[in-house]
């Protein structure tokens, strides 16, 4: 079982470092570059998974910081990758509003209760990315640019975004009682958040492809 959960591991942090290095790829050998709202959100899973590979081998502690800042810096990839159908004033103000409370939430009395807080902080970030995903489906249906959902690279990006905060918001609100059930929490821990990014990392490489090809 172990052998699963290196492979699920490694596979997870590679979905999420290949969109930014098929950026590069494509920058260096084709001379092609996606738009920055892209870049943006294929460094913010760069980073996650610099991270994921290295976090057995850094302090403790740093995790406890580590999701809160990285999270906001995701938050802002995702309204910066938005950014294209919602107002700015909109826009920022809901960012601004996000980066406050998370800041509020953050605690280190207790890792128990950061990991719960952090829930909540998932939970905004959901909301976030479906105001964006509501304001790109008006655009949508009002400018018909692709004969389907499956020819708009934005499209595979969403459906990755809300599998995966989707997951990450459901794990972190119930990890006080995720906790108490030592099974329940590693299914969860070990293999369907695991999933979930991956499901986010490939389908923004599926996307990136696309973008990157259309050019």
């Amino acid at each position: 079982m172990a052998d699963f959960y290196d492979i699920l591991d490694q596979l997870m942090c590679w979905s999420e470092i290949l969109p930014l290095l098929t950026i590069v790829f494509f920058h260096f050998f084709n001379k092609k570059t996606p738009p920055f709202r892209w870049i943006l959100l294929a460094v913010t899973a760069f980073l996650g998974g610099i991270y994921e590979f290295s976090s057995s081998y850094l302090p403790e502690y740093v995790s406890l910081y580590w999701y809160y800042v990285f999270t906001l810096l995701e938050a802002l990839g995702i309204v910066v990758f938005f950014s294209n159908y919602t107002t700015p004033k909109w826009r920022w103000g809901v960012y601004a509003i996000f980066s406050i409370i998370t800041i509020l939430l953050f605690t280190t009395t207790s890792v128990e209760a950061n990991y719960y807080h952090f829930g909540w902080v998932c939970l905004m970030e959901l909301a976030l990315t479906l105001y964006g995903v509501f304001a790109w489906g008006k655009y949508r249906f009002q400018n018909i640019t692709y004969p389907t959902l499956f020819h708009d690279p934005d499209y595979f990006v969403i459906i990755g975004l809300v599998f995966y905060l989707s997951a990450c918001t459901l794990y972190y609100i119930l990890y006080p009682q995720m906790i108490q059930f030592p099974n329940d929490n590693a299914l969860f821990y070990w293999i369907i958040l695991p999933f979930s990014i991956m499901i986010y990392g490939f389908s923004l490489l599926i996307g990136t492809l696309r973008i990157l090809k259309s050019k």
